[in-house]
């Protein structure tokens, strides 16, 4: 999916415990019926935020970042968790492939 499509949602370790299971992260299409199936998980931002696809995409690509180092970094979720659900964004798995996109330019190596 494209990122201006993407949906984070993800909970923490202190909230996972209602639930079976670690703590956990999903990235959906926007476009997905059924998003509030996921409502369990208290933490949401992407398409759903009001802004989100007129976004230059280097902004979207930082803001992604920051989701995920906050998912895995103060949640809990674990790194490989939160790294195979972001390979369904198209820019953050032609990164990753090939270092290029607007990953590649917001955080040039």
């Amino acid at each position: 999916m494209k990122m201006q499509d993407a949906m984070v949602w993800w909970n923490d370790r202190e909230e996972h415990k209602d639930h079976p299971g670690q703590p956990m992260l999903l990235v959906l299409s926007n476009e997905e019926d059924g998003n509030e199936r996921f409502a369990y998980l208290s933490n949401s931002t992407g398409a759903c935020c009001g802004g989100w696809e007129s976004t230059d995409p280097e902004r979207l690509a930082v803001h992604l970042l920051a989701i995920y180092a906050w998912a895995t970094g103060r949640n809990g979720v674990p790194a490989d968790v939160a790294h195979r659900e972001f390979l369904k964004i198209d820019e953050y798995r032609e990164w990753i492939e090939y270092e290029t996109g607007p990953f590649a330019a917001a955080y040039p190596l």
